[in-house]
């Protein structure tokens, strides 16, 4: 093992163990080369790998400070049987948020962008509409601590405007979710959805919104729900890429007992408490 390898390890273990706190300033290069008996180019080194981890950050001045750690938070597919929601989507998807993270943390959705596109194959494929079909795109960031954790694309046929749901087309958050507006406007009920999950490496872009190591072995989680009507008909897409290294995805079939909500596979020491998450 190189001797930069080393000294990452032996600063990382002490990052792990709470030797070193998020924002403490590690010693500086003359310091940490002295203290190893290094050249301060292996300390150079041994920074750059930590940094790629997303162990530390560096400042303006060159100061180097541990960086704060990533909360687990868990993201519940399945419908609850309550409120028959699922998984979490604009406006109500902070309020289930809140219970997950501590004050402290600063869980919240960034503003709501909308656009109007041109449907690329497989989305078009998945709504039933012609390819470079006109499509309304919802996105939202969730960020924790100024953050992005999570984006969240929901793409609907230009046919629910013609049909008189025009409030989708807006950068407005609804109360109840866009669901919920489509049933009230428009008739149309989304009675069933199909999860898709993919985990995959990032690109560049998403490394750089999600802060990711660059080193690669941080990947993202993607989900793509299609929702269909009770006449069959696909009513929206939604995409939501997480960074995989902080999203635990679960999926309950059936009558699961309440006790087993806690599940025993969070680990422990991350582990939030038991929340279903509404779904607009």
């Amino acid at each position: 093992m190189a001797k930069y390898e080393e000294i990452a390890g032996d600063l990382e273990h002490q990052i792990r163990s709470g030797a070193l706190r998020p924002g403490d300033e590690l010693k500086s290069e003359s310091e940490l080369s002295e203290e190893y008996n290094v050249s301060r180019n292996t300390v150079r080194n041994a920074l750059r790998t930590l940094l790629n981890r997303g162990l530390v950050e560096t400042s303006q001045g060159r100061s180097t400070t541990v960086a704060q750690q990533m909360s687990l938070s868990v993201t519940t597919l399945s419908k609850d049987p309550t409120t028959g929601r699922a998984g979490g989507e604009e406006a109500p998807y902070i309020q289930i948020l809140d219970a997950q993270f501590s004050p402290e943390e600063d869980v919240q959705l960034s503003r709501l962008e909308v656009q109007m596109l041109q449907a690329e194959p497989k989305i078009a494929s998945a709504l039933g509409i012609a390819a470079e079909s006109f499509i309304i795109a919802r996105r939202q960031e969730l960020q924790v601590h100024n953050k992005t954790r999570a984006v969240r694309i929901s793409y609907y046929p230009y046919s629910l405007i013609e049909a008189g749901a025009h409030e989708i087309s807006l950068p407005v958050d609804m109360a109840d979710g866009v669901i919920q507006y489509l049933r009230d406007t428009v008739g149309y009920d989304e009675v069933g959805y199909q999860d898709t999950v993919i985990m995959r490496a990032a690109d560049r872009d998403e490394i750089a919104l999600f802060g990711l190591p660059k080193d690669g072995r941080v990947g993202v989680l993607e989900t793509y729900r299609v929702g269909y009507t009770q006449n069959a008909v696909p009513i929206r897409v939604t995409v939501t890429t997480y960074r995989a290294d902080s999203h635990v995805l679960v999926n309950n079939v059936g009558n699961v007992p309440p006790a087993r909500l806690q599940n025993p596979f969070v680990p422990d020491e991350k582990r939030p408490e038991p929340v279903q998450r509404p779904q607009e």
